[in-house]
């Protein structure tokens, strides 16, 4: 392990690359900037294979969320993003890395893997604003400012959506935001009524992955288990969501486990693209977390657009003063 490996893991500079080490650990450097992606509640789920000149994605099942993410969709989203962080890096570092998603069927846990041949020494063009973005991305989850979001930006993180075959549909008119005011509302009143949602969220909390101290996070994890009223949290997504002036729905044409990844790296861009802006994005996944609000969503997306995997407000805020923690490389590695 490497000096810098034992750091924090948000305290990564290109300059640490191993440019003079083995490609192990090379490699290895790579996936620091993988791990670093956003995921369902920072649950994480992934693990990662280096093998010579290749790099394995794999959904670490022991971070599922079975309550919140029965169908998983969320978790391989999440190595989506991962995959994406690492795509991006591998490229900046000089490789040339091809992408295959599932690429054994006999074993699901396989999200993808990236072959990595040695390029360039120089990204390709357009790319290296989306690394530098990497280490500064975060998950704003407070109120934002409210100042609208102008129509260039907006096409600014459609394009890195297609990029990935994935389609982004803004739905920023006031009758679209109340509307999906009104969703957002909807889902927590239908999941926060079944105590198993709740006591799910509230073990995760209990964790710490959300940053919080030891002792806040006990007091949350039992708050959200047994105490606090559905009202609540109502009141909490509703400030949040009507101070957000854009709501985007990342789409493609099938709910398969393909595009569920292809759909994590699609959000990854947009994420990396929205921090390169100067604006905050957030998921909103109890829209589609349950089946009510989940139709409802879908039945106000243009046609043909496909099938709403992954819902996100997007807009103006004062950066959090740190990031949420990070397993450290040697915790992630197969």
């Amino acid at each position: 392990m490497s000096h810098s490996d034992s750091r924090d893991p948000w305290a990564i500079s290109e300059h640490d690359f191993p440019a003079s080490g083995g490609e192990a650990e090379r490699l290895r450097f790579l996936v620091r900037y993988a791990l670093l992606a956003p995921s369902t509640r920072n649950t994480q789920p992934w693990k990662f294979r280096i093998g010579a000149d290749e790099i394995g994605i794999f959904v670490d099942p022991a971070r599922w969320e079975r309550i919140a993410d029965a169908d998983q969709r969320e978790m391989y989203i999440s190595a989506g993003c991962a995959l994406e962080n690492l795509v991006i890096a591998a490229a900046h570092f000089g490789y040339r890395p091809t992408v295959e998603t599932l690429p054994d069927g006999g074993n699901v846990e396989l999200a993808a893997r990236v072959r990595l041949e040695r390029g360039e020494e120089r990204p390709p063009v357009g790319e290296d604003h989306l690394f530098a973005a990497i280490p500064r991305r975060f998950t704003n989850h407070g109120v934002y400012d409210g100042s609208p979001v102008d129509e260039h930006d907006l096409a600014a993180l459609r394009e890195p959506c297609a990029e990935r075959g994935a389609s982004l549909v803004w739905t920023n008119d006031d009758a679209a935001r109340l509307k999906i005011d009104e969703l957002v509302l909807r889902a927590d009143a239908l999941l926060l009524s079944q105590p198993e949602y709740r006591q799910e969220l509230g073990a995760l909390i209990g964790t710490g992955v959300f940053g919080t101290p030891w002792l806040v996070a006990t007091l949350g994890r039992l708050a959200v288990s047994y105490l606090m009223p559905v009202k609540s949290f109502a009141k909490a997504d509703h400030r949040t969501l009507t101070s957000s002036p854009a709501f985007g729905v990342i789409c493609a044409q099938e709910n398969s486990r393909e595009a569920q990844v292809r759909v994590g790296q699609a959000l990854e861009r947009a994420y990396l693209a929205a921090t390169d802006l100067g604006l905050c994005l957030q998921p909103v996944s109890q829209v589609l977390q349950a089946e009510e609000t989940r139709r409802a969503l879908a039945a106000m997306l243009p046609a043909g657009v496909g099938v709403p995997l992954q819902p996100f407000r997007l807009g103006r805020a004062t950066p959090p003063r740190e990031h949420t923690p990070r397993r450290p490389v040697e915790e992630v590695l197969l």
